[in-house]
């Protein structure tokens, strides 16, 4: 599956769409980011450049999402209050609007926090369940190793309306 355009949700220190660029230099990219500052950090510390195919954008990644008006192949959601999702982001209109964002065998993917044991009472299951009511393949993948000294870790869900090919993914049966 080709990817032409990507949506970045939250640009963080801009390592994603570096990492993107420097692998896929012809994907178009629109990068939503709620704090400007986080730029010249980004410039200053973390070696980003401009380049003609990342779009900034400084907005809130709730409000960009509720306007737009062009559709993506794929969709990064990285959004954080602190240390945690903003609720909305984990609403099923939300991931509705995502979908409708996306082309046709698009594929979503978000950074998420979870507990180290993943339990159908865990608000990650939740999350994924709603995932799966709107994609017809839904996968979560440990986003690191897990360290059995710490409850939470990382997880990085995947989700289209077509079958992905990636390694070592826990396809959620339940």
């Amino acid at each position: 599956r080709q990817i032409h355009t990507a949506l970045l949700l939250g640009g963080g220190m801009y390592t994603i769409p570096m990492h993107i660029h420097k692998y896929h230099p012809e994907v178009e990219m629109d990068v939503i980011e709620i704090d400007e500052s986080t730029l010249q950090i980004a410039k200053d510390f973390f070696y980003y450049k401009d380049c003609d195919q990342i779009h900034i954008h400084f907005d809130d990644a709730m409000h960009y999402i509720q306007h737009a008006k062009k559709q993506y192949d794929f969709i990064f959601c990285d959004v954080y209050d602190g240390i945690y999702i903003p609720e909305a982001f984990l609403n099923l209109s939300t991931i509705q609007i995502i979908h409708t964002l996306l082309h046709k065998d698009g594929i979503y993917a978000i950074n998420i926090p979870g507990p180290l044991q993943y339990t159908k009472q865990s608000e990650l299951y939740s999350f994924v369940k709603k995932v799966k009511s709107i994609f017809s393949h839904v996968y979560l993948k440990a986003a690191i190793s897990p360290n059995q000294k710490t409850k939470f870790i990382n997880y990085v869900l995947y989700a289209s309306d077509a079958p992905l090919t990636l390694n070592n993914l826990i396809e959620d049966q339940g």
